[in-house]
């Protein structure tokens, strides 16, 4: 008799232990994990309007940035993905973009890279550092159409870009961008550009942004020299890690203007 009891109650058992399982579910969700994907390019032909840019805007702070890795960031991780680690360019999502600004006689892009991160909710994100010298790309992932754009004769050592990013999630997303630019780095075809009699810019110049984003959603930082290109989607945790999901998240509400300094 007890034995068939216990037999009856196994059923009502199970099912209370996957409804307990789905509220815990509910209750603790998957931690969020982004794809970022930024490009930067230069305007062949400015436009600033008299605008006279400082001889030094200052540098981006990259101290203390993680630096981006064919591996990720050390340490244990129970996600199938890797906080910073660079994404091949097989996933971008930004390549028909990228094919774009290299096919324009305006604009020249000098940076296309791409990562993955967790959310703040796996603890304080942190700033990116992406660069771009002669021949060099951040966290060696370097495309090698953008590779061809640059001079054979460049200096070894001259930076293009240099800059940091950091995503920050919350009930919204926001990025933060302070990339500097160097005009004057002489890796590129001069007789590309169209110089202004009304501009002078030595030295590199500078964009300092913060601002609220929408996930898949493409971000545009201007600056009359150059600019930057941003996008944030969403790694579906239970999808195979070459795929991006674009599942609503937080970060779907209004975009903020951004602020622009030089």
């Amino acid at each position: 008799m007890n034995h068939g009891d216990n037999c009856a109650m196994r059923p009502t058992r199970l099912l209370k232990s996957g409804i307990f399982a789905g509220l815990l579910v509910l209750a603790f969700p998957a931690p969020a994990w982004y794809q970022v994907e930024v490009i930067v390019f230069e305007t062949l032909r400015p436009n600033p309007d008299g605008e006279l840019f400082a001889e030094n805007s200052g540098l981006p702070e990259t101290e203390g940035a993680v630096e981006l890795t064919a591996t990720g960031a050390t340490g244990a991780n129970p996600s199938p993905f890797a906080a910073y680690r660079v994404i091949t360019p097989s996933r971008y999502r930004l390549g028909g973009v990228y094919g774009s600004l290299r096919s324009s006689q305006d604009y020249r892009p000098l940076l296309h890279v791409a990562w993955e991160q967790p959310g703040s909710g796996e603890g304080p994100t942190r700033l990116v550092h992406v660069e771009r010298s002669a021949g060099l790309e951040s966290g060696g992932a370097g495309v090698a159409a953008a590779a061809a754009d640059l001079s054979a004769t460049a200096p070894a050592a001259a930076r293009i870009v240099d800059g940091t990013v950091r995503v920050r999630s919350g009930r919204f997303l926001h990025v933060d961008v302070d990339m500097a630019y160097f005009p004057e780095a002489g890796v590129l075809d001069p007789e590309s550009r169209v110089p202004s009699p009304d501009s002078r810019h030595v030295g590199p110049v500078r964009i300092q942004t913060s601002r609220k984003i929408k996930l898949n959603e493409l971000h545009y930082l201007d600056h009359p020299l150059f600019g930057v290109l941003i996008e944030v989607s969403r790694l579906r945790i239970d999808l195979p890690a070459a795929q991006v999901g674009d599942q609503p998240d937080e970060g779907a509400g209004e975009s903020a203007e951004e602020t622009t300094e030089d």
